[in-house]
């Protein structure tokens, strides 16, 4: 394991290491289940501090001591990580005049479950394709476009938002095309 990739901090000699970073660098998600186990078998192994994340912004965030590294790695990785990635722009882009979208993850294989409300509704869907590791493609898909020239990151909108000044056929052909997304297994769900 490469801790350099883990942010960490030390209290009273003791190190403790922010839980997301230590699922990703594990092969593990984050989800909405690792936290609540951690509390309930080894509540004295996290416990929640101030961190920055890579925009600079401070949040408060779970940690877990070398004990808790230890518990993440004897759990079960999950066994399915296919799913989809899309890319979509918002209701509130159109309403903007602004070429923004999002890209992200979903483990359901049909769009109509992925859930953005308000402002985030999808306006158009610009790419929705099966892949067989969302989480490694969702996070090539975000650094081909980090580095891509015509594409922008929207960091106050989020770590997935960005801004260009292309037309929409243009944005799907590109997103269409990008090497991280092609796969033997690969299909589009939406044109």
């Amino acid at each position: 394991m490469n801790f350099e990739n883990i942010r960490k901090k030390t209290i009273d000699d003791n190190s403790w290491f922010v839980l997301r970073d230590v699922c990703k660098e594990l092969g593990h998600t984050y989800d909405n289940d690792i936290v609540p186990k951690f509390r309930k078998l080894l509540p004295k192994c996290i416990t929640k501090m101030e961190a920055s994340d890579a925009m600079g912004r401070v949040r408060m965030t779970n940690y877990v001591s070398l004990e808790g590294i230890a518990f993440v790695r004897q759990m079960k990785k999950p066994k399915n990580k296919s799913g989809v990635v899309f890319a979509f722009i918002p209701i509130a882009s159109v309403m903007l005049d602004m070429n923004i979208f999002v890209v992200g993850k979903h483990k359901d294989k049909k769009f109509s479950n992925i859930r953005y409300r308000g402002f985030n509704t999808p306006s158009k869907i610009l790419l929705c394709r099966c892949v067989k590791d969302r989480i490694l493609a969702e996070e090539e898909l975000i650094n081909t476009l980090t580095s891509h020239k015509w594409f922008t990151l929207r960091p106050d909108f989020g770590n997935n938002w960005f801004q260009t000044k292309l037309k929409i056929p243009e944005i799907k052909d590109i997103l269409e095309s990008l090497d991280c997304l092609c796969s033997k297994d690969a299909s589009n769900i939406v044109d």
